[in-house]
Formats: C-alpha cells, sequence, structure tokens
C-alpha cells in the first residue's frame, strides 16, 4: 500500500509518477484560516503556545494569498499538477469529506 505524501508543489511533482492516486484538499481560504486559528501547540516549530500565537497573523496573511500566490505553495501550481495528473484523482472541498466526523 502506498502511503500518502503531503507537500509542495515542487516537491510533490517527481513523485507523481510512482503514485496510482492524488488527493487533493481544496476547502477553500477561510476554512484554511479557521483551521490555523483552531490549530494546536505546534512543538516541534515553536518554544511556546505564546510564540506561536505572536506568528497567527503572518500565518493568516501567507494562507489569505493562496488564491494569488505563483509559487509551488499557491492554488494555480496545485490546479495545474492536479490537472496534469493521470491516475486516478480526487478532489475534496469540504472538511467533512475527508476529516472524521
Amino acid at each position: 500500500m502506498r502511503r500518502p505524501v503531503r507537500a509542495d508543489a515542487d516537491i510533490l511533482e517527481p513523485l507523481l509518477q510512482h503514485a496510482d492516486t492524488l488527493i487533493f484538499l481544496n476547502p477553500g481560504v477561510e476554512t484554511c484560516v479557521a483551521h490555523c486559528r483552531a490549530r494546536l501547540w505546534e512543538a516541534e516549530k515553536f518554544e511556546s503556545p505564546e510564540a506561536q500565537d505572536a506568528n497567527l497573523q503572518n500565518l493568516i496573511d501567507w494562507v489569505r494569498k493562496y488564491e494569488s500566490r505563483d509559487d509551488e505553495y499557491g492554488l494555480e501550481r496545485h490546479q495545474a499538477l492536479f490537472k496534469a495528473f493521470r491516475g486516478r484523482k480526487i478532489e475534496y472541498n469540504q472538511p467533512s469529506e475527508y476529516l472524521p466526523i
């Protein structure tokens, strides 16, 4: 069984030749912002919950640019990879489609 890979488009692209299924989680910017606000403390990234919270606005600003960004982290690049993929493709637009109830 193949394991899922979560990565930016530049890392993901060379791996696609080994995949038979590509799942695109595309719930929209506002859902992603809500997830940012609700995330738990990421101890491997931040020395404290307060340090993480101090970076929250930067993260939200970055997420809000997803639809207009033209780098490997932007919607345009993700859509191009998804469109070009020749295997089985699934796109989820609602968290209820991919998160446990």
